[in-house]
């Protein structure tokens, strides 16, 4: 499954990505 993340980026600009979530 993914999680859709606010992220910010290095230069001060948002976006959406998209993270893969699993268990350790």
């Amino acid at each position: 499954e993914g999680q859709k993340v606010f992220v910010e980026c290095g230069q001060g600009k948002k976006g959406l990505e998209v993270r893969s979530i699993r268990p350790a």
